[in-house]
């Protein structure tokens, strides 16, 4: 069972710095009980209870710089008023290397979150981060579109995310980013975005302007976004 494996992963995880020289884990369970009615049943009078188990590992200094971290969340539901099979959804699993190249790079690999002005969501793919190039650095990341319903992650293998920016660090904390994104749904483009991101804060700290500009290529729409 789907949910049963990541679990077990989750767990074995925990496991790894037994097997490491002065590696860290730090481990956090919660458990919910959960009674509600569900106003689409056909029998909305009948009340439902789930038993949700949410699941936190982190595993850190896998190397001796310290360079090398996992961290993993998850959650596992199961309606015990119903025979609904054991359901679950994995938050994010991933390796995070960084200055995985003499402070000039960043990586992250597994289920991962990644955000850009033009794009954002969470995929089971790369992430990379070309930092420090004097003021400027460059991101690429892409794989699988990881969609989420409310007890579960849904999607195939055709939904995919992928994108790239361009951003500047400059005087008075000011940061600029040009960035591109696509999202796939069963291999065809639904989405084509070009996004300007900036925040700069010009007055000694007194106040941060900050802006977002997006644009769909695809249904040639925009949307813009300007805070003070």
């Amino acid at each position: 069972m789907r949910v049963m494996k990541f679990l077990a992963i989750l767990m074995a995880l925990a496991c790894v710095p037994l097997l490491s020289h002065a590696a860290e884990v730090k481990l956090t369970s919660s458990t919910q009980y959960l009674w509600y009615q569900d106003i689409l049943a056909a029998d909305k009078e009948k009340g439902l209870r789930d038993v949700a188990e949410y699941l936190r590992v982190n595993v850190t200094k896998l190397d001796k710089e310290g360079k090398m971290n996992v961290y993993a969340y998850g959650r596992a539901t199961k309606q015990v008023s119903t025979s609904q099979d054991l359901q679950g959804r994995l938050y994010y699993f991933y390796v995070d290397y960084r200055d995985a190249f003499t402070d000039h790079l960043d990586l992250r690999a597994g289920r991962t979150y990644v955000n850009a002005a033009a794009v954002s969501g969470t995929i089971d793919g790369l992430h990379m981060d070309l930092k420090n190039l004097g003021p400027m650095g460059v991101t690429v990341f892409g794989g699988r579109h990881v969609i989420f319903d409310d007890k579960r992650d849904t999607g195939t293998r055709g939904d995919a995310l992928t994108g790239m920016s361009v951003y500047l660090d400059t005087i008075k904390n000011t940061h600029v980013e040009v960035s591109y994104g696509r999202k796939y749904i069963d291999t065809d483009v639904a989405r084509e975005n070009l996004g300007l991101d900036f925040s700069t804060t010009p007055i000694g700290g007194i106040a941060n302007f900050y802006g977002r500009l997006k644009y769909d290529d695809l249904v040639k729409s925009q949307a813009a976004i300007l805070t003070v």
